[in-house]
């Protein structure tokens, strides 16, 4: 009998504005969404990854999203 790996499959969905106005006000080092991602993936599978936000409002973390795929 083989044992299966209780592997689940996620999917995220951020509200990226308000991350953007916490990361602001708290003057945090810039924002890294791969310390966020390398928590979940601990937990399973990140199989959708998505952003909302208004772009035109947060250009600067654009590029950081983009590179992890969102």
């Amino acid at each position: 009998m083989t044992h299966q790996a209780d592997t689940r499959n996620m999917a995220l969905f951020c509200d990226f504005e308000n991350v953007a106005l916490g990361v602001r006000e708290a003057n945090y080092a810039p924002f890294d969404i791969r310390k966020v991602l390398e928590r979940l993936l601990l937990k399973g599978n990140l199989l959708v990854k998505k952003a909302y936000c208004d772009w035109g409002r947060y250009e600067d973390f654009k590029p950081r999203m983009h590179g992890a795929a969102f």
